[in-house]
């Protein structure tokens, strides 16, 4: 007897569904950040800001869902960077550049494309690596969080202090200042190793709906501020690291004198 055939549904793994999930919100990241361009070059400048948030959520989400699925592969990891290197190098240069930079001759475009550049290096020696393992600290300043940079000074101009902060005249600065933290070892906190399930103390559960409110109700001002604390905890992490170095040599050097005299 013949096996009858399977159901539609049996004939398709849900699986494919799974890996599909992860590239539909890669893409998404993609689509944002070129909308941001033609925003952009609109002069809608706090659009094209959203636009760049929301493939901020994309892009946290398409990474989080494959390793919780276990559907991370080469084609996801190189699409992905592909996808950043649009949103957050191309996307954001180019909004700094026709906000401010534009009227700053010849250093204005230069600024912008170091941090373009920077940005795809940044990217490029993050695949070079093994970029399936799960490690507690990015090696320099990720590209989303680059992002932040540019985002946060067309927060604060238009938003936060609109007209008064005449954040023009540190917008090279910037530019320079996020394309070198891009490339140095500087180590940033990933938060890939935060675990969502089991349990968690009630404090923590009270600071994270504090969080959320304060997050939504002020959230101009809870991104950017998001933003510079994360730009200053990787030189305090940094700073911590080389200190902690320091430390174990002079403890070696004072265990090798008393073994000499012993």
């Amino acid at each position: 007897m013949m096996d009858e055939p399977k159901p539609w549904r049996h004939r398709f793994s849900i699986r494919r569904g799974v890996y599909l999930l992860p590239s539909l919100l890669t893409l998404t990241n993609l689509l944002c950040g070129f909308y941001a361009v033609v925003l952009t070059l609109q002069s809608e400048y706090h659009q094209a800001c959203l636009a760049i948030i929301a493939a901020f959520v994309a892009d946290a989400l398409d990474g989080r869902i494959a390793r919780m699925t276990g559907t991370t592969s080469e084609f996801g990891v190189e699409f992905d960077s592909l996808a950043d290197l649009v949103t957050f190098c191309v996307a954001p240069a180019i909004l700094i550049y026709h906000k401010w930079l534009m009227e700053i001759p010849t250093i204005g475009w230069v600024c912008a494309f170091v941090y373009v550049a920077c940005g795809a290096i940044r990217l490029a020696r993050f695949n070079a690596h093994d970029t399936t393992t799960t490690t507690a600290y990015f090696n320099g300043l990720p590209t989303p969080a680059a992002a932040a940079g540019p985002v946060s000074l067309i927060l604060l101009d238009e938003r936060i202090f609109p007209g008064e902060t005449h954040a023009g005249i540190v917008a090279p600065w910037v530019c320079i200042l996020l394309a070198f933290l891009m490339v140095s070892s500087v180590r940033y906190p990933s938060f890939k190793n935060l675990r969502w399930e089991g349990r968690v103390p009630a404090r923590f559960l009270i600071a994270a709906v504090f969080f959320i409110f304060i997050f939504v109700s002020k959230f101009y001002v809870a991104f950017t501020s998001f933003f510079f604390l994360y730009l200053i905890s990787g030189l305090v992490i940094q700073l911590a690291y080389f200190r902690g170095l320091k430390l174990g040599r002079q403890a070696g050097r004072y265990e090798g004198r008393v073994e000499d005299r012993s």
